[in-house]
């Protein structure tokens, strides 16, 4: 079975991308929960149209610590992270994160379920033991930006 295959066919917000880093499928429960259609975000950069962050400010980036765990074989531990939505509003979600291989090779798939009452717990980088990033400002409006339209 396809990464694909499995996003579209749950009913909870969910995307896949693979080794590029780039979106390759996006159902429409994210459509409803981000407010990003389908067409405007397969083939962006999933951290670009995320832009998730941590209690530390840590965005979601192109070293991002659920696939560097999955590259190497390790489980990927679900966490809580606050993500946009298409009008720049922040909000809560519980990330689970599917390890795949495909056709395609490896491939991640990210469920994410909105949460009202969680904090935001501490960096989720510490369950990676992977290299963590400086905390930086959030993704602008660019090429590869949430709303970029090339």
């Amino acid at each position: 079975m396809e990464a694909g295959d499995i996003v579209m066919g749950t009913g909870i917000a969910a995307f896949s991308r693979g080794p590029s880093g780039r979106i390759s499928a996006w159902n429409e429960a994210a459509e409803a929960m981000l407010g990003h259609a389908a067409v405007t975000v397969i083939g962006k950069r999933c951290h670009s149209v995320i832009g998730g962050r941590d209690e530390l400010g840590i965005y979601c980036c192109e070293r991002c610590p659920s696939w560097q765990a999955a590259v190497r074989g390790a489980t990927v531990q679900p966490y809580n992270m606050e993500i946009r939505d298409a009008a720049g509003r922040w909000f809560k979600v519980a990330v689970t994160v599917l390890r795949l291989s495909d056709s395609s090779g490896l491939s991640l798939i990210h469920v994410l379920e909105r949460v009202e009452d969680v904090d935001v717990e501490a960096s989720p980088w510490e369950n990676f033991d992977v290299e963590v990033p400086e905390p930086r400002p959030a993704p602008r409006d660019t090429d590869e930006g949430p709303f970029a339209t090339g």
